[in-house]
């Protein structure tokens, strides 16, 4: 807190505590974003206006000296601020020995580079000037998680009036359910900031994050839209969500949903997740995600919401880790006919091969599976291409059937450069209807929405060629 006081001989003095602290001890003396913040709002003329005799007029009334609070920061868990915000904001109070009345709230929006005053009357903050030198060194100092993490953007495309319950009705009494992916994974969930209280027989646990029932929620318990509310799951990776009360098409319009969450890694920041306002699924690609069976703990944290019609509360339905597959047109040899996977069926005929041997055998496949994915690799070698997600399996060289992403991190592999240049891939050369090893000439990454396809199950065997390569069922 910065506070000012009188001294002995009568004069004013001002001390500086830090309103937060970012740095460990080997580091004290350092500035941090919120200190910096605090010099922008004291450069402003309003807040010199404000203070400006107020010092004197505080002692006069019997109080000790006026202080700058720190209320409320977009990295809350690190500045130790009492709560989640898109600004800095401080209050300017007057300090009496039973009573602390604040004069003015100031904001600073590291977004816009903008400082407010707070206006009580009208709820509203109003813009006012300050010394925008000081913006450079913020900007030097601050590692702000709205202009230094990456933005991950989620795909949607279920719409608003998803009704699972007459998608459970309609389900296949013999199949795997109504809510089951070929691909899926379920994550762990660990804990959650806060927890609705139960209603009735309805549980608003963690734990329904990964049930398998869109139709149950983790809801989060402050009275409020949950700013700084968070939840923590355990799973090698995730890039699945479905956000809100997916109970009913009313019970997700009346409570709110997640806008923005920032999602943290191991203790440690890791990017921003922007959701659609719909129902259904939808998919992302954090940073950095390796295809590894090593487990991590991913937190998500509301930091903006869509406002419910009724209730503040907000919901998540469920989390789920999706794999596999690659692109429709991908052709999947057979010795008959060969097809594009989008149009291969189960009950089709394909070609089965044996690594060892390189004998070609046909055979029929017993389950396929399509799923949307946002990221693929493309992948080239010296006389074919293939568009894969990054976790689906190829033949390498002294490695068998790894994916890229697994490959990559067995190996160190700081870039796809350093893996084109060390590894070689196992493809069908149909001239010479042999196994041959072609090198990696180009990866490349791809972003959309891909309705991507793998063959589940085969009547004999686990491998097939796909545009040439060698692949497995996964």
């Amino acid at each position: 807190m910065q506070s000012c006081a009188k001294q002995k001989d009568g004069s004013v003095a001002a001390s500086m505590d830090s309103v937060s602290s970012k740095q460990s001890a080997d580091s004290k003396g350092k500035k941090t974003c919120p200190d910096i913040a605090s010099e922008i709002m004291a450069s402003s003329a309003t807040f010199k206006n404000k203070t400006e005799g107020l010092l004197e007029a505080i002692v006069k009334n019997g109080g000790t000296s006026y202080g700058i609070e720190l209320e409320g920061s977009p990295d809350p868990i690190i500045d130790k601020a009492p709560a989640q915000s898109k600004t800095y904001d401080f209050n300017l109070h007057e300090t009496y020995a039973d009573r602390a009345p604040v004069v003015a709230r100031f904001s600073f929006d590291p977004q816009s580079k903008q400082l407010y005053l707070y206006d009580p009357v009208l709820d509203s903050l109003t813009p006012i000037d300050f010394d925008r030198r000081l913006l450079r060194k913020f900007d030097e100092i601050c590692q702000d998680p709205f202009t230094k993490l990456p933005v991950v953007v989620a795909v949607g495309g279920k719409g608003t009036n998803v009704d699972w319950k007459a998608i459970a009705a309609n389900a296949d009494p013999n199949g795997p359910g109504f809510f089951a992916g070929d691909c899926a994974e379920g994550v762990k969930p660990e804990r959650a900031s806060s927890t609705l209280a139960k209603q009735g027989v309805t549980e608003y646990e963690v734990k329904n994050l990964s049930d398998s029932n869109p139709m149950t929620a983790w809801v989060e318990g402050k009275p409020d839209y949950g700013i700084g509310e968070f939840f923590e799951i355990t799973t090698p990776r995730v890039n699945t969500i479905y956000n809100g009360y997916q109970l009913s098409v009313a019970s997700w319009k009346n409570n709110s949903r997640v806008k923005r969450f920032k999602v943290y890694k191991d203790g440690g920041p890791l990017c921003l997740l922007e959701l659609t306002d719909e129902m259904g699924s939808q998919r992302f690609e954090l940073p950095n995600m390796e295809e590894s069976n090593q487990m991590h703990t991913y937190r998500f944290e509301i930091l903006d919401v869509y406002k419910g019609a009724k209730w503040p509360d907000v919901a998540i339905s469920e989390m789920v880790l999706q794999q596999c597959c690659f692109l429709g047109n991908t052709t999947i040899m057979s010795e008959s006919e060969s097809k594009p996977m989008d149009g291969i069926n189960p009950g089709n005929s394909i070609a089965s091969i044996d690594v060892e041997t390189g004998l070609i055998k046909e055979t029929q496949i017993i389950k396929t599976t399509k799923q949307t994915h946002v990221l693929l690799l493309k992948v080239t070698s010296q006389s074919r291409q293939i568009e894969i997600t990054p976790d689906h399996p190829l033949y390498f060289k002294n490695h068998g059937f790894l994916s890229i992403a697994r490959l990559m991190k067995m190996e160190g592999y700081a870039n796809y450069d350093e893996l084109m240049a060390k590894t070689v891939v196992l493809t069908w050369n149909e001239k010479a209807a042999k196994l041959t090893y072609e090198k990696i000439v180009r990866i490349e990454t791809e972003n959309g929405n891909f309705e991507t396809y793998t063959i589940l199950k085969m009547k004999e065997g686990s491998h097939f060629i796909a545009n040439g390569f060698v692949t497995k069922i996964y």
